[in-house]
């Protein structure tokens, strides 16, 4: 990961969020840190959590590349796993909606993920239509 990114998406995420949902999110980042396995009844409520506005307010919505708060809260969720991070993207992955696939998708670069791991997510990606995955 690129700390350099990772505050990226924190100061945004700080300029987006008010603070009661800051404050969820750190705490579910917390419980994530904690408790690896938590992540799988944390991950699917993130854009209820958090919203599912653009990152960049001034962004065009209909570009596939834009981050949306959602995505970085997840990329923020799945960065918490450290190393633990092979034990629970797959199931993240496998049973997640599009918006869950391409917070995965989009959070690769910045995990510690097994490389045959990383390749079968993206390799699905590029099977799919959804423009968005492929962008992520």
């Amino acid at each position: 990961m690129n700390p350099i990114e990772h505050d990226a998406f924190e100061r945004a995420l700080g300029e987006r969020l008010d603070e009661q949902t800051a404050e969820k999110l750190a705490v579910a980042r917390a419980e994530v840190a904690a408790e690896g396995s938590r992540i799988a009844v944390i991950f699917p409520g993130v854009g209820r959590m958090v919203g599912r506005g653009l990152l960049t307010p001034e962004a065009d919505a209909t570009d596939p590349h834009i981050w949306t708060v959602a995505d970085a809260s997840r990329t923020l969720l799945l960065v918490s796993l450290g190393e633990r991070v092979d034990r629970e993207i797959e199931a993240l992955y496998r049973h997640g909606d599009g918006d869950e696939r391409r917070g995965v998708h989009g959070a690769l670069p910045f995990l510690p993920v097994d490389r045959a791991i990383g390749l079968a997510l993206v390799e699905d990606a590029l099977r799919t239509n959804d423009v968005r995955r492929s962008a992520a």
